[in-house]
C-alpha cells in the first residue's frame, strides 16, 4: 500500500502547512499500515528529514514532485537529481504534457536519470509515457481500478495488455 497526501501546491486536494503534512505523513508511518510513503519533495522544505525516519521505520519512501507545467530538459533533469539527493527510495517525477514533445523530453530525462525512478507526463499528451514507461526508464507506471482521476491514465487491464505487448516485443 503506498500512502499518498497530495497536496494543492502539486495539483492535490490537501490544503494545508508543512507542519501539518510532516504531522500526517509521520501519523501514517506511526500507523503502520502503508508499505511506502510519498512525500512532496520539492514543496516540503524538511522533506529530507522526513524521508530519513521513513527508512529508518522500515517503510519504503518516494520522493515526488508533481508539476502542472513540463519543464524544460535541464530543468527536468536538475528536479530529478534534487530528488534523488533527498535520499529517498524511489524518485518519481510527474508533469503535465500539453504535447507530444514535452512528453519525449520527459522520457528523455527519465533515460538518463538514476533508478529507481517513476516518471510520467500527466495527461492525455503524456500518455505515451504509460505505455513505454519500462523502455523509457521508468521502473513502474500508475494504472487505474475503475475510474480515473485525470486524462492519460490507463485502466489496469489495458495496462497489463500494453506491458505484456512491450515485453514479448521490446524487452
Amino acid at each position: 500500500l503506498i500512502f499518498t497526501c497530495r497536496t494543492v501546491k502539486e495539483g492535490g486536494r490537501a490544503d494545508m502547512g508543512d507542519e501539518e503534512y510532516a504531522g500526517f505523513n509521520r501519523a501514517v508511518l506511526d500507523s503502520g499500515c502503508a508499505d511506502a510513503i510519498d512525500i512532496e519533495v520539492l514543496s516540503y522544505r524538511e522533506a529530507a528529514g522526513l524521508i530519513r525516519d521513513i527508512r529508518a521505520r522500515g517503510c519504503v519512501s518516494i520522493g515526488s514532485c508533481h508539476l502542472m507545467n513540463m519543464p524544460n530538459r535541464d530543468d527536468l533533469e536538475d528536479m530529478l537529481k534534487a530528488i534523488h539527493r533527498t535520499g529517498a527510495d524511489i524518485t518519481k517525477l510527474a508533469a503535465m504534457a500539453q504535447s507530444m514533445d514535452e512528453a519525449l523530453i520527459l522520457m528523455g530525462a527519465a533515460r538518463r536519470a538514476k533508478s529507481p525512478l517513476i516518471a510520467i507526463a500527466m495527461g492525455e499528451q503524456g500518455m505515451i509515457s504509460r505505455i513505454l514507461a519500462e523502455p523509457a526508464g521508468s521502473d513502474a507506471v500508475f494504472a487505474t481500478v475503475g475510474k480515473g482521476s485525470a486524462p492519460g491514465q490507463l485502466s489496469l487491464g489495458t495496462m497489463r495488455e500494453i506491458l505484456k505487448t512491450v515485453h514479448e516485443n521490446i524487452g
